[in-house]
């Protein structure tokens, strides 16, 4: 839908709410506090897929702050949440381990390396 200054935003009923007394609410605005809700639900929530669905709100609303219109906000929000699910999901769903400790590179040169003197 339309905003109050004709760019694309959120929905009438936010704007005419906000209009009323005298504010406006941006695009950009609802995608980050969507993000940081998403994050709180996380918290809650078993697995890792929320915070991968805020990253996607967090980049819109970054996005945002361009004149890109709702679509391009949504395409980015699209990309960067299918990014993160496949690029962050594997990595806590199957992370390597040594020993019971968590392998990260740092552990593994640690441990095949040895300390840097």
């Amino acid at each position: 839908s339309k905003g109050c200054n004709g760019r694309a935003g959120p929905p009438a009923a936010v704007i005419s709410s906000a209009h009323q007394q005298g504010r406006t609410v941006s695009g950009w605005q609802i995608w980050i506090v969507l993000a940081a809700l998403l994050l709180v639900a996380e918290m809650f929530a078993p697995g890792f897929w929320l915070a991968s669905v805020a990253a996607g709100c967090l980049a819109a609303g970054v996005a945002g702050l361009f004149p890109i219109g709702i679509l391009g906000q949504t395409l980015v929000f699209a990309a960067t949440t299918v990014a993160t699910l496949f690029g962050l999901r594997p990595v806590e769903a199957f992370p390597p381990r040594l020993g019971g400790a968590l392998w990260t590179e740092p552990v593994r040169a640690l441990v095949l390396n040895g300390p840097a003197v």
